[in-house]
């Protein structure tokens, strides 16, 4: 092999590295993001407490439901729910589903609830070590 393409590859692999793992901490620092006054907002996944699957129907008979967001092929949800004993104020709850469910489809449709199905993340294999999920 020629001298000069070794130490090309020698000087063009820690670069690349350097490039790669730069891209991977980047992509994956906006989980918290800083508002202009110094408040961080939580990401749209994170919820304050969990329900479960029961408890989340209830919810959705009584009203209190106005959003859901179904997360990792319908296994997981955030809701977000109006709690009158919080002065109405807005909650995020994580619910386990049994499933993407059609009934729930149906359910969260005949009662026109805003409901958004995020598709599962999957890395790269060579950029996926590290990686949260």
């Amino acid at each position: 092999m020629n001298q000069k393409f070794k130490t090309l590859i020698l000087w063009a692999l820690p670069i690349l590295l350097v490039i790669a793992l730069s891209y991977q901490f980047l992509s994956s620092s906006n989980v918290d993001s800083l508002k202009s006054n110094g408040t961080t907002v939580a990401p749209r996944n994170s919820a304050v407490a969990r329900v479960s699957y029961g408890r989340f129907l209830d919810y959705i008979n009584s009203g209190r439901v106005t959003s859901v967001d179904i997360f990792e092929g319908g296994r997981n949800a955030v809701i977000e729910t109006i709690d009158s004993d919080l002065d109405n104020k807005v909650q995020r709850l994580r619910v386990d589903l049994p499933g993407l469910t059609p009934e729930l489809i149906n359910i969260l449709k005949n009662e026109g609830i805003s409901f958004d199905v995020h598709p599962v993340k999957t890395a790269p294999p060579a950029l996926g070590i590290g990686c949260q999920q």
